[in-house]
């Protein structure tokens, strides 16, 4: 799939939303290399992160939950 079809198939699925940015990056980065990895950094455990662009989410392959390290850290800065 080129990009210029990859923002069409995006754009015209399901409810016409327009597409977004980290959902064209996906599908472009995994268009132009199929066995690339794409992890999300997220701290607002924002639904749909994983799931794949062609059922609704935004399709990163991993997603790496910042709130539990950060608390960690935080713990460990304020022991004294």
């Amino acid at each position: 799939m080129s990009p210029s079809t990859a923002a069409t198939a995006i754009s015209t699925r399901g409810s016409m939303r327009m597409p977004r940015l980290p959902d064209l990056a996906n599908r472009l980065i995994h268009d132009f290399r199929p066995s690339a990895v794409t992890i999300a950094e997220d701290v607002s455990g924002m639904p749909g992160m994983c799931i794949p662009i062609d059922d609704g989410g935004i399709g990163f392959d991993y997603r790496l939950g910042m709130a539990i390290p950060d608390f960690w850290i935080r713990l460990l800065k304020d022991i004294p």
